[in-house]
């Protein structure tokens, strides 16, 4: 015959012991969540905490002039390419962090030849970016990598509610031309 295997009864010396290790693992997590939240705080900058120097915003303004004026204009305020600085764009950026501008700029910047950016290049033309909508420089250069990046967040909008309908309207950029545009003149053309 089997016999059931039962665990003894706790004492109430158990119980207490019971207790006192659940309160001390409850207690241990709240100082971990309160640490890492702290930690996590310290370590998050935004744009506004001069996160560039002057220096590598004069060398990003460089490469700016030569292979981003034409499309985005020579004062960052869009031509045929929307705006790098003011309401709309800092809308457009606000969720993500840095890193997201940066690898945007890198990966399909300039438009005549997507991905010709160094990821340096890449970095100093954000600095000019920063630079120009009036964020603070400071005294250490901004640095390429991702895991610095990701960290830098943009500031957030004004009243920390929704934008105002003034500032969430963007620019309309026309289209050169569409599928429908090119279908009408290649099919339906009369032959002269």
């Amino acid at each position: 015959m089997l016999r059931r295997m039962t665990a003894p009864p706790l004492t109430p010396s158990h119980r207490n012991l019971h207790l006192v290790g659940s309160a001390s693992a409850a207690a241990a997590l709240v100082v971990i969540v309160l640490v890492s939240t702290f930690v996590h705080a310290q370590a998050s900058r935004t744009v506004q905490d001069g996160i560039y120097t002057s220096a590598q915003a004069e060398r990003g303004q460089a490469i700016y002039a030569k292979r981003c004026a034409f499309c985005h204009g020579n004062k960052l305020d869009g031509g045929q390419a929307p705006p790098l600085t003011g309401d709309v764009f800092l809308n457009n950026w606000r969720a993500d962090p840095l890193s997201s501008l940066v690898s945007k700029i890198h990966n399909t910047m300039p438009a005549d030849k997507p991905g010709d950016l160094t990821p340096e290049q890449s970095v100093d033309v954000v600095a000019h970016i920063l630079k120009a909508g009036g964020f603070p420089a400071g005294t250490t250069a901004l640095a390429s990598s991702d895991d610095v990046l990701e960290k830098i967040a943009w500031p957030r909008a004004a009243g920390n509610g929704p934008a105002s309908a003034s500032t969430t309207q963007a620019r309309a950029y026309p289209p050169l031309g569409n599928m429908a545009q090119l279908m009408r003149e290649s099919s339906f053309r009369t032959p002269t």
